[in-house]
């Protein structure tokens, strides 16, 4: 449903804001200030970008759940309840095949928004306390 949105979206959109705010989910309204200042900082960071498009591109087809149960370190798998690109499942199954824990963000999308900031950060700290 998001790639189809996204190929929706009129030539005249900003692809890389509209993606974000299609997968940005509905806990709090889509933060446009932020999202523009984030790439106006990053938009000459080209190697970054490219480097996480090649191994997008590179590990689609590559099923990495069985390597998890190798994992020696303890693991925790933040997701957004609205995720459209990686939903809660594929939390909820690297953390039992890592033998990790997973969180669920209620209404959180894959847009890690400042709205999402303080209950990761939370969520984090509890499990590094724990760990």
């Amino acid at each position: 449903a998001w790639l189809a949105a996204l190929g929706a979206l009129p030539p005249e959109a900003d692809l890389m804001l509209e993606s974000w705010r299609l997968a940005h989910g509905s806990r709090a309204p889509f933060d446009e200030p932020f999202w523009k200042e984030l790439f106006a900082r990053t938009r000459d960071d080209l190697p970054a970008g490219e480097l996480h498009r090649q191994a997008c591109l590179r590990s689609r087809d590559l099923d990495l759940l069985p390597l998890l149960p190798r994992m020696t370190v303890p693991a925790q798998f933040i997701a957004g309840s609205e995720d459209p690109i990686f939903p809660v499942g594929h939390a909820e199954a690297a953390a039992c095949a890592a033998h990790g824990t997973h969180v669920t963000i209620d209404g959180m999308g894959h847009a890690l928004g400042p709205a999402h900031f303080a209950t990761i950060a939370t969520a984090v700290k509890a499990f590094l306390s724990l760990s």
